[in-house]
């Protein structure tokens, strides 16, 4: 009897430890626009703090050819040996070092079909390009920075082109499915603007600005599942104290993560507010679907709404104002998002 007791308790612990397991296996992924501090090395290979160690500048060209096929990729790792770069919080003479190098030996997905790029007047040439990349790359363009930014790409078709004649003049043409149906962000090409110092990781406050403004242009294919949007890093970026506040100015089948807490006019338009994470990311999404193509935004107006309603800290600071495509699905055909206009200007 004692043995059949013993035998009785083993028996119960194994069960228990198995019924864990399978309720934790059965906890989803979190919503993919949550707040991806993890993914910071990835998207901001220039903070000192991932890899301070500069590494060799990566292969552009002016006058390339447009590849038959895109590259077919998946997650790439982190990048060896990130560029330490030093950002001014002024346009006019910024600082930048090496550009990092593509990931070593990412692990291919599905190839998609072969596409050739096709051809609009008045947008970025491929002829005109200072970088065409075909996998995961970033450089500088004046006083802001370009960034291809992939990261969730593994067990998905994808592949991405993404082609910069100009910090206001660049395109992406991206192939990709959401075969999981997950919903998750795979990519982030952008251009964005630095105000966190990377030497000495100070930020300017909100309350130091007169005025903070930016003009914005795109078009955008009308397939799959995209957010066309500003990804602006507050009180640091991507860092435990951090605010991810994004501002999408073309949505197609996205929904942000956390839930709608407001409505407001700003900039001319009507926004829905979104928060999740403690006010840590805020989403403004044009309310009743609406899609603004090109235009100006008083960013300086969006924080002090954040402000006065509590859900940013006036002391709060300013470090990376991005404005890019997230890229979710294209229905695993190639679509084409162009970027016409784009800067910050500030007082």
């Amino acid at each position: 009897m004692k043995h059949f007791r013993m035998l009785c308790v083993l028996a119960l612990g194994c069960l228990t430890l198995v019924v864990v397991g399978v309720a934790h296996a059965n906890i989803g992924a979190p919503h993919a626009k949550a707040k991806r501090q993890s993914h910071f090395c990835t998207r901001h290979p220039n903070a000192p703090r991932c890899n301070p160690a500069p590494t060799p500048a990566s292969t552009a060209t002016s006058t390339p050819t447009a590849p038959s096929s895109p590259t077919s990729t998946s997650t790439p790792t982190t990048p060896s040996s990130p560029t330490s770069t030093s950002t001014p919080t002024t346009p006019s003479s910024p600082t930048s070092s090496s550009t990092p190098t593509t990931p070593s030996s990412p692990t291919s997905t599905t190839t998609p079909t072969a596409t050739a790029t096709p051809s609009q007047s008045g947008t970025c040439q491929d002829a005109n390009a200072k970088y065409i990349w075909n996998n995961w790359q970033n450089g500088p363009v004046g006083a802001y920075y370009a960034d291809a930014d992939w990261w969730a790409t593994n067990g998905y078709t994808f592949a991405q082109k993404t082609v910069i004649c100009d910090y206001n003049s660049w395109y992406v043409q991206a192939t990709a499915d959401n075969s999981k149906g997950d919903g998750a962000v795979k990519s982030y090409p952008n251009v964005h603007r630095d105000f966190h110092d990377w030497g000495t990781g100070h930020e300017p406050a909100i309350s130091s600005f007169n005025t903070m403004t930016s003009q914005f242009a795109h078009t955008s294919p009308g397939v799959g599942i995209y957010d066309v949007a500003y990804d602006i890093w507050l009180n640091g970026v991507a860092d435990s104290n951090s605010t991810e506040l994004m501002i999408w100015t073309d949505n197609h089948n996205q929904v942000p993560s956390g839930s709608k807490v407001g409505q407001v006019t700003l900039s001319g338009h009507t926004w829905d507010v979104w928060s999740s994470d403690a006010n840590h990311y805020i989403a403004f999404v044009p309310a009743n679907g609406a899609s603004i193509t090109s235009g100006t935004l008083d960013l300086l107006g969006f924080y002090k709404y954040l402000i006065s309603g509590g859900r940013l800290p006036a002391s709060s600071t300013v470090g990376q104002v991005d404005y890019g495509v997230e890229i979710v699905s294209t229905d695993g055909k190639p679509a084409r998002w162009d970027f016409t206009n784009f800067n910050v200007s500030s007082s």
